[in-house]
Formats: C-alpha cells, structure tokens, sequence
C-alpha cells in the first residue's frame, strides 16, 4: 500500500471560490496597518485566573487604505476566559479556539466594517446573508489612508457568550484591554471583553490577517470529508481513521468539510508548543514530555524522520492567550476542576489549522494529593460529559473526565503506599491526559475501538492500539516508559493514521492490520441498529465481558490481574493514616476529622466499585445494554457471538438486581479494614495522651460510625445497592429508534423485550425495594406504553399499585403510591443512546 495509499482519496484542489490553491505560500501582503496609538482609560478588573487588571484602552490606528480595502482576511475570536461557571463540568468557560471566518472591510458612512459574506455557509449562491464582524469608527481619512478607532464587535461576541438562555441577549458593555500588530504576517490583534445581561464576562482575542497566510503549501493534503456521515467519509482508506472534521460548508448545495490538522510546508518545520507563565517550574518537565512523545512516530516516518513536535516552554512575555499564530497549554491552577480539553482554529475551507489551545487544570498532577487530603472520594454530584459535548456557538469539544481519574484514586484499586506514588501517579495522569488531547491537536478523533486489541492475561498485554480512546487510567500509565521519558509504545492505530495524514502513508504496507474503529457519533448512533464494540471504556474484546470483570471484583476476595474490591477497601487505611497524618492528630477535633475521612473513603471505595468509576459494575453494565438491542447489519463483530454478548448482559443485569447485601467476603474486609484503621488510629498523639478508658469510648463510638457501611448497604438511598439498581433500571428504558432484540438463534426464539418488561414489572411490584428503585423501574416501564407487551404489564402492575394504595397503613405508603401511579401514567418518554447507553 505505501506510496499509493493516497491515490483514491480524494484530494481537493481548493476551487477559486475558497480563495486559495496549493502552491507554496507567497510572502504576506504589504502591511495594512501603518502606525498604532492608544492611551489607557479606566480599569476593569479580569477575570482570568491570576486576577490581574485589565486596562481599557482607547485605540487610533492608521491604516493603508489600498491594502485594507483590495484584501482577503481571516477574522477569529479565540476565548481567552469567561466568567461563565459550566456546572456539569465543573470549570469555567475558556480556552476556546474557534474557526477562521473569511472576512473583508468595507467602508460604511464613518465607519469601517468587517463584514462575512458568509458564502460558505449557505448553498445558495444568491442568499447568503451578510454578518457584520466588527466596526471601527473612522477618525480621519486621507487619499491613501484611514485613521480608525479600536473595534467593536460587542455583538458578534454576545451571539458566542450565549451558551444558554441566561446569557442571552445583547452585549451591556465592551471594552478594548489591549491592540497591536505584528507586522510579520500582518497580524491585527485585539483582546476584547463584553459584558452580557447576565452579568458575565468574557475575554476574547480577536485577531484579523490576511488570508494568504493560510494558503496551504504543496506538502498539505486536504482531505474531503462528509458530515453526514458519523464516520466522517465513505471512502475505503480514509474510512480506515476517525479524523477531526472541520466545520460544515457548501460549495454550491454540497455539503462539505475537511480533515483539520497541521501544516508541515517544508522539511525543518515543526509544531510548537508553549504553556501559560502561571506553571510552577517544577511541573514544566511533564508537560514537554507529553508534547515531544508524539515524536515516537515522527522520527520513524520514511518522509520526516525528525522531531516535529516541539516544546518551547512558557509563552514569551507580551504575547496573549489565543493568538492563532501559537498553540498554546493554558494551565489552570485550580487543585478540583472537571474536566481538560483541547480546540483548534482552521480554516474551514481546506482543514489547514492555525492554533490549537489545551485547557489542562493542575488538578490532573496534584490530583493524588489533593483528594485524598480533602476526602472527597464519592462520586461527583455532576459528572462531566463523556466524549465530545459543546463548547461555545455549539461547536464540539473533546472532555477528558477529571472526576474518572479522581474517583479512581480514591478506589483503593491503585495499589499505593507512600504520597510519593501518589505524586507519581498524578505526573502519569497529567501525561497520558494531556498525549491524547495533542492527538486531537494532530487532527485525530476519538477511537473508541482502540481497547478492543487488550487481553489482560497476556504476559504484557497493550493497553490499546490508540491514545484516542478512553482507557481505564491504571493501564494506560504504560503510554510512557518512564516519569521523566517521553519515550512509549507506537500504538498501531496511531501511528497510521499519523503517517496517513502527515507522510503520505508511506508508512504504512499491506501487511498492516485495518484496525477497528469509532467515534463518539457512531457510539451514539441508534439509526439502523446500534454497534456493541463502539463503547467508552470498556476495557476487554469482548466489551461486555466488562460485566463479568466488574462482578468478579465485587464477589471474588482477591485477583490475578487485577484488584478486587475486598483488597481495595483494605488500602484506604494505609493511605488516610499516614504517619504524617496520624501525628497531626492532637485534638478531639483532629481526631473526629480523620475519622469522618475514614468514613468518606470507604465510602467511596464502595462507590466506586459498585456505580460510579468507569470500569463499575453499574457503569459496565449501563454501557453494554446497548447489546440487547437490534445491531446493525452494516457493523462487524470481529468473530463475537452475539448471542453470548446478549446472554453475558442480560444476566449480568439479572445477578446485579438480585442483590440485596454485600458478599460475604467484601463485609470481612472492611471489617479488617476498620480494624486495621482503628489500631493505627491508638498510636496517635491524641489518643496515646488520654487514659485508656476513654480511649476506649471514643474508639467504640468510632467502631460504630465505620460499621454503618454495612448496616445501611442494603437501604442507602445515595450509596450500596439502590444507587446501583436505580441507575441501571433507569437505563432499561425503550429506544424509539431502535428496538430490543427479538429474534431466533438456531431454533429458540429470543425477546429480550420481553424479558426487560418482565423485570421492570417484577421490581416496580415488589414493595420491599426502596422507593428509588420501584420508581425507576416504573418510569422504564412507562416508556413501553403503546407496546402489546408494555401495555399488558403496564396495567398489571398499576392494578397492583392501586390495591397496595388501598391497603396503606400510613402516609408514607400511601404518598409512595400515589407517586408510582403518577409515574406510570406519564407515558413513555424519548431517551437517546447518549443519555442511557453510557
């Protein structure tokens, strides 16, 4: 295959009406602006994460009439940072590139506007309306020159603000907090804040250059995509990669979009890379690592055979946050922030990318230390989106989920035994976390197929073939050699579709492997049937296989290769006691201090295991119900049988209902646990200083807090078993577009719709469930409404109800009911693969 992997695939010579061609990039055009003052009116206080002021300024800048007004530009509002609190993911809104939008100037009375013509946008040739950008006021024109104001582009900035319906509305104020220009590509850049109603900030970086500076050179291939498509393309070879599209555009009605990635116009270019001023030195050494691994496959190319990822360091003084000419890591000094993600600038008529920008929050190198000392080691009341959700003006945006990482230390599934393996493990999470959104920086999508190549008993199994899917945070430590290396496996998928994009896939031959593959589209997608193999973190080749995994964690008291819960539990001591810790305890409030974090970590272990980490016995379940839906013909198996993939599901999910208590073996050890935390607890200062009788007292006061586990597993609405029924019944729900399987296998006829209704109506009915849990299965229950079947158990069970109504002996029971009832009457509603399957 080599040299000629690319000859099938179309590679589009950008037409005159995109502006550009493929030829090496001339010198930038003469300079437009000639000359630029300003002076410095009042402060207004940023709020960006160093809390610096940002100066008003009020702008005059001389500009070459000719040059302005005979041009093609780019116009681009990077968000720098907002005041604009993203409760699902736990940050504040910023760090968004946003896509080049083709602009020119006019002169409008006494003003000059940057207008959008927006041809690109619409299919028709004749109805594209107009977006004004920006205005500028005219201080003065001459014959060659125009003497203009600062920009003002209030509005077009308050449309990206409103991300929900509290934003909406017009921009109240906007003010300038700095201009220049770089004569070197004639650069016009501008850093802008607008005030929204709602009383939020949001500071952008707008910038204007020519739009020759993205004319991309002889070496760039543009790559046709189609986004209809939830793969992205039809085509054979690009088929065989998930590759960043870019936006959607039209060349006459045709729909189009374009492979987004860099730009390597000769053969000593690289992609630089820098980080906000604000990292502390010591965590400057991680952060180059991660950029120069992507080198491993760089340097093996037969086209390139060089470092092309290259670390520069910290931002050079003077230059701003969304700059398109540098890609840039914004470090956040938050210790608890939800989630890292990465954007990118490109011009969306070819896939050339200008920038790309990582939001990476310390909390992913000081997460070790920091949830432990905390004790927040239970689940997160909102958890971030898995895979790409969107960012500002609806464009998608890659998560990397903080709190997975989080709810895995505090597991006690990482075998840890000093705050040294801890910062370990954090440096480890920072790299692997920050490689994959580089690979979304290198033009890569999600592979959620990666893990499919993983066999856990293999003597030294590979983790996946792919950084771009989302693996279990333990076993991808094996993404680097070392802490201090930036030095790793080539993963397969990787590496070709690297050479794919960037060397002409010389690198790869016929004896390659055409690896499995998906993206977050395809994980979601319902239409025809689902894909079983395309699901987030699942750590097996057989996905669901992770439900039997998951239960032998929860049943089994140890394991080979990997860590039960009952040896979890029995690490939560080792870590909360310390030595350090234990002499810290020098008061009654000290001591009540620990405990409580005692209480909260097992908790957590528990939680963990059960509901609320990636690889749980709630989550693996929830992700591989999918498998009791009709699949789609169109996808591959890879030799599964999906009658066991089904069988393996279904009765994962009838054990994990009968549950009512813990297994005999996990309630052993965290009583050895407790035992074990309770003997460490009497050599602390404290309680070595009082006499041994109120010792004593106190230690059985505490026996009985750490013993309530166990007590209220059964019961505990926010923890133990209803959490995790709940969450599963809740998943049960039908999909209008695609339906249960029912079918024949052999001779025996299988309906799992069936089967699934008979379930919900079995633990809607019996009253000895929690509350949560009946009513979630009758809200699943209700969403068959309009079913034979579902209509049939739907009034069986709410004549039972009623009767149990009838027969309350107290208000509880009867409000209970009367809820039930209500419930059931609601009628099905209309759930998505993305709100359900994961």
């Amino acid at each position: 295959m080599g040299k000629n992997l690319l000859s099938s695939v179309l590679l589009i010579s950008v037409s005159a009406l995109f502006a550009c061609s493929k030829e090496e990039p001339t010198p930038p055009p003469k300079n437009f602006v000639q000359s630029v003052s300003f002076q410095t009116l009042d402060k207004k206080v940023s709020v960006a994460p160093d809390k610096t002021s940002s100066r008003s300024i009020q702008v005059q800048a001389v500009l070459d009439k000719k040059s302005i007004l005979n041009q093609d530009y780019f116009y681009v509002s990077n968000l720098q940072y907002s005041s604009i609190y993203d409760k699902k993911n736990d940050l504040y809104t910023q760090s968004s590139a946003s896509a080049l939008v083709p602009v020119h100037f006019r002169i409008v009375g006494k003003e000059l506007h940057l207008i959008a013509d927006n041809k690109i946008q619409y299919p028709s040739d004749v109805n594209h309306p107009e977006l004004l950008i920006t205005r500028y006021k005219i201080i003065e024109e001459t014959a060659s020159t125009l003497t203009v104001s600062e920009g003002n582009s209030a509005s077009y900035l308050a449309s990206e603000m409103q991300t929900n319906a509290s934003s909406a509305g017009a921009a109240e104020d906007l003010w300038v907090r700095s201009f220049e220009f770089a004569p070197e590509g004639s650069y016009l850049l501008q850093e802008t804040s607008v005030l929204m109603p709602s009383g939020d900030i949001g500071e952008f970086l707008e910038s204007v250059f020519p739009r020759e500076n993205m004319k991309p050179s002889s070496a760039f291939k543009i790559f046709q995509m189609n986004p209809e498509e939830t793969s992205g393309t039809t085509d054979p070879i690009m088929g065989r990669f998930r590759l960043l599209q870019s936006d959607r555009i039209f060349a006459g009605e045709t729909k189009l979009s374009y492979a987004v990635h860099f730009d390597l116009p000769n053969d000593k270019s690289t992609i630089d890379w820098y980080v906000t001023a604000n990292i502390p030195d010591e965590d400057l050494e991680a952060i180059g690592l991660s950029v120069e691994g992507w080198n491993r496959y760089f340097k093996n190319f037969k086209g390139l055979h060089r470092a092309v990822m290259n670390f520069k360091g910290r931002l050079p003084a003077g230059i701003h946050l969304g700059d398109p000419r540098y890609n840039v890591i914004n470090w956040d000094s938050r210790l608890v922030a939800g989630a890292a993600y990465e954007s990118q600038s490109f011009d969306p008529s070819s896939g050339k990318q200008a920038n790309s920008i990582i939001y990476m929050p310390a909390a992913w190198i000081k997460i070790g230390m920091s949830y432990w000392s905390s004790g927040e080691f239970s689940e997160a009341q909102n958890p971030p989106s898995v895979g790409h959700t969107k960012g500002l003006q609806g464009r998608p945006v890659c998560y990397r989920d903080m709190h997975d990482a989080a709810a895995y230390l505090a597991s006690g599934k990482l075998k840890v035994g000093s705050e040294e393996s801890l910062k370990k493990f954090g440096v480890e999470l920072l790299k692997q976390t920050l490689f994959h959104e580089l690979g979304h920086s290198l033009g890569l999508d999600h592979n959620f197929k990666g893990s499919l190549s993983y066999k856990p008993a293999d003597a030294k199994p590979n983790f996946s073939n792919s950084i771009m899917d989302y693996n279990d945070f333990e076993i991808e430590r094996a993404a680097f050699e070392d802490l201090h290396s930036a030095l790793g496996p080539q993963l397969e998928y990787d590496r070709q579709a690297l050479s794919f994009l960037y060397d002409n896939g010389l690198d790869i031959s016929n004896s390659d492997p055409i690896l499995p593959v998906c993206n977050d589209k395809e994980a979601d997608n319902e239409v025809g049937g689902i894909d079983p193999l395309c699901t987030r973190y699942d750590i097996e080749s057989d996905p669901t296989h992770s439900i039997i995994g998951a239960l032998n964690r929860i049943n089994q008291s140890s394991l080979a290769h990997d860590v039960s819960l009952s040896e979890a539990l029995l690490q939560v001591p080792v870590i909360i006691l310390s030595a350090e810790a234990l002499s810290n305890i020098k008061l009654k409030a000290d001591f009540d201090q620990i405990v409580q974090k005692l209480s909260s970590a097992f908790d957590g272990v528990l939680n963990y295991y059960l509901s609320s980490g990636r690889s749980s016995l709630g989550y693996a379940t929830r992700a591989n119900l999918k498998s009791l839906f009709k699949f789609n013909e169109k996808v591959s198996l890879l030799d599964l049988d999906p009658r066991l993939m089904r069988e393996n599901v279904f009765n994962g999910v009838t054990q994990i209902l009968k549950l009512k208590s813990l297994p005999d073996n996990v309630a052993v050890s965290l009583s050895k646990a407790r035992d074990q935390a309770l003997e460490l607890l009497k050599t602390s200062n404290y309680l070595s200083g009082i006499t041994t009788s109120e010792s004593g007292q106190i230690i059985l006061d505490k026996q009985k807090l750490m013993s309530s586990h166990i007590a209220n597993f059964s019961k505990d609405e926010k923890l133990g078993l209803p959490t995790l029924h709940t969450k599963i019944l809740s998943a049960m729900v039908r999909h209008p577009g695609v339906s249960f399987f029912f079918g024949k296998y052999d001779k025996t006829q299988v309906d799992y719709e069936m089967q699934i209704i008979a379930l919900l109506s079995e633990v809607a009915s019996l009253k000895e469930n929690t509350a949560s849990v009946r009513m979630a299965a009758v809200k699943s229950l209700a969403s068959f409404t309009g079913r034979k079947l579902g209509d049939d158990a739907i009034s069986k069970v709410g004549t039972g109800i009623l009767a149990e109504r009838d027969a309350a002996e107290d208000s509880d029971a009867r409000d209970l009911t009367e809820s039930l009832m209500k419930a059931i009457s609601a009628g099905p509603s209309s759930p998505s693969a993305a709100s359900t399957l994961r």
